[in-house]
């Protein structure tokens, strides 16, 4: 979406940031384009969904926002305002930190930091989201069914997408889907606690100063905040100390259950497939850059190798 769109609708809509405003930037994410508006003395981001389909993502984001600031968590984004408008729907948040977190570029501080804020989020009572989103989510469910309600679909619609574009598959691949079934049919059908969890914590974190904050709350929702961790560890590519030493502050403020070990070698395993099939789709439509995509995608194909001990077979 241009600038100048974005600009003559907050020119039309003067009561949101008022009539004074500068547009600094624009970035396009996975999902939404992110403008920052300088407005009041104080910065913005405006987001817009690209797809229709998911206008409601945004909807969800800020009613996150809004739970969470009710609950006491300082260290995210504020809503400032959600609507359905003529360009779409439009988010607008306050703007967090200075700069982005790059990969492997976390100090122990920031780590540690990182751990207290996301335990402060798992301790939340489901009680609190139930309350808030009119849900009725258990304090308690099955893992076995969490991976199959919830993460089965994540791997099997990709894949199938994947088989319908690819002129001619890779093998690999194939065999990896074969390891991913086998997976959700292992999965220990025992109980696991349910707290509010961030749901996309990779590359969604920010310095701001000597503070940390968490961005990006569209897949908020109550599920096991075991995954929060290991996605997060997985995404910005933690060492195996950085991990530990996450694991070891989070553990002051929050226990884990005692399936968490084990449980964090298996979500590695799906976690690593959905984003080998991820890139190789977009390298089959030609989407992004062709050799960053390559890279990720041989990446985690070579994690998949060692995770499940090969690939043949």
């Amino acid at each position: 979406m241009e600038k100048t769109r974005i600009k003559a609708f907050l020119k039309n809509n003067k009561m949101l940031l008022g009539k004074e405003f500068e547009l600094t930037d624009r970035k396009s994410g996975e999902s939404n384009h992110n403008f920052i508006i300088k407005s009041r003395g104080e910065k913005y981001v405006l987001r817009v969904s690209k797809n229709v389909s998911r206008r409601s993502r945004l909807q969800e984001e800020g009613k996150a926002l809004e739970f969470l600031e009710e609950n006491g968590v300082k260290e995210i984004p504020e809503k400032e305002w959600f609507g359905e408008t003529e360009i779409g729907a439009v988010l607008i948040e306050t703007y967090v930190g200075n700069e982005d977190l790059e990969k492997g570029d976390f100090t122990d501080e920031e780590l540690r930091k990182s751990a207290k804020l996301l335990a402060e989020i798992h301790l939340t009572p489901i009680k609190k989201y139930n309350n808030f989103f009119n849900t009725e989510k258990e304090d308690k469910a099955s893992l076995r069914e969490i991976y199959a309600t919830e993460y089965k679909k994540w791997s099997e619609r990709p894949y199938r997408e994947y088989l319908e574009i690819a002129e001619e598959t890779d093998e690999r691949v194939e065999k990896a889907y074969e390891k991913q079934e086998q997976l959700f049919e292992d999965v220990p059908d025992i109980k696991v606690s349910q707290r509010p969890v961030h749901g996309d914590l990779g590359f969604n974190v920010r310095r701001s100063g000597e503070k940390i904050f968490f961005v990006d709350w569209e897949y908020f929702t109550a599920g096991y905040p075991g995954h929060d961790i290991v996605y997060f560890f997985e995404h910005e590519g933690l060492s195996m100390g950085q991990r530990e030493l996450f694991l070891e502050e989070y553990r002051k403020h929050r226990e884990l259950g005692e399936e968490f070990e084990e449980n964090r070698e298996r979500y590695r395993k799906f976690l690593a497939f959905n984003d080998a099939v991820w890139a190789v789709k977009r390298i089959e439509r030609g989407v992004g850059d062709e050799k960053k995509m390559r890279g990720i995608f041989e990446d985690r194909i070579g994690q998949l190798e060692d995770l499940h001990g090969g690939l043949s077979g």
